[in-house]
């Protein structure tokens, strides 16, 4: 599990993820129907990455998104967890 609390950590917990699917950057952009370059933007932390493609590439991945109420207000944590989708 990897707590997102930013761009950098979300596209680190996406990259991991495609890893741990022994994909590569070009195997997950054939899979989830996004370029190339937007893996690369995301998982480099760029924080212009929309939203639709950024959940298009977790569930690619076999990720859900679940959001949870962090333990400090001002906080929300972003749970990216392995799972049926």
């Amino acid at each position: 599990m990897v707590k997102v609390r930013d761009a950098y950590s979300l596209g680190i917990g996406l990259k991991a993820a495609r890893l741990k699917a022994g994909l590569t950057q070009a195997g997950l952009a054939e899979r989830s129907g996004v370029s190339r370059r937007t893996i690369i933007n995301v998982e480099n932390g760029h924080p212009a990455g929309e939203i639709g493609r950024i959940i298009t590439i977790a569930r690619a991945l076999g990720l859900a998104m679940v959001l949870e109420e962090a333990s400090d207000t001002e906080d929300v944590e972003i749970d990216l967890k392995w799972g049926d989708l």
